[in-house]
């Protein structure tokens, strides 16, 4: 059910890989009357790192890496979700 836990300044974060586990985690907080319960999800974030991967490590040309950088660009800060795959 729980992944990990990190603590990030006051807050505590749970990893829950399952949305419906996570779900029923939050259910089970509410019923204990735990407040200030969010649910928050995986948001994509390219970093610097990657870019230096595919052009360095992966060799693309110049015409492969603006094509990858137009794709990811138009999902990045968007939530991995069922509908962010539809779309």
């Amino acid at each position: 059910m729980i992944r990990g836990v990190a603590i990030q300044g006051s807050e505590a974060v749970l990893r829950i890989i399952s949305p419906d586990d996570a779900l029923s985690f939050i259910s089970f907080l509410h019923a204990l009357d735990v407040k200030n319960v969010e649910k928050k999800g995986t948001v994509i974030r390219l970093e610097q790192r990657f870019w230096d991967y595919l052009i360095k490590d992966r060799g693309l040309d110049e015409r492969t890496e603006r094509c990858y950088a137009s794709y990811l660009k138009r999902l990045e800060r968007r939530e991995v979700s069922y509908d962010l795959y539809l779309a």
